[in-house]
């Protein structure tokens, strides 16, 4: 992505840069990681994410839930409207 497309998503205030929700724990961070090693993997979120310096030391956290598409939408609804916009690799809301 450009460089001015990735600062005009930043957030300054926020340590949060991806909501996301799986199916499969272990293969949406295999698919994330895989993406940000160059493989053609469908992880849309990644290409903002990997061109971030300090990308290799992220942490990824995660809650399990019985409902994953209704919790990721409260958190982005919550923290749009908390901050006025998604978070940093959050593409769609």
């Amino acid at each position: 992505m450009p460089p001015e497309l990735l600062r005009g998503r930043w957030h300054d205030r926020t340590p949060i840069l991806y909501f996301g929700k799986a199916d499969s724990l272990r293969e949406r961070i295999r698919s994330l990681v895989r993406f940000g090693a160059g493989e053609p993997v469908g992880h849309w979120g990644g290409r903002y994410l990997w061109q971030l310096e300090g990308c290799e030391a992220f942490l990824v956290a995660w809650r399990e839930v019985a409902n994953p598409r209704e919790i990721e939408r409260d958190l982005l609804a919550d923290f749009a409207a908390h901050f006025g916009r998604l978070p940093f690799a959050n593409i769609v809301g």
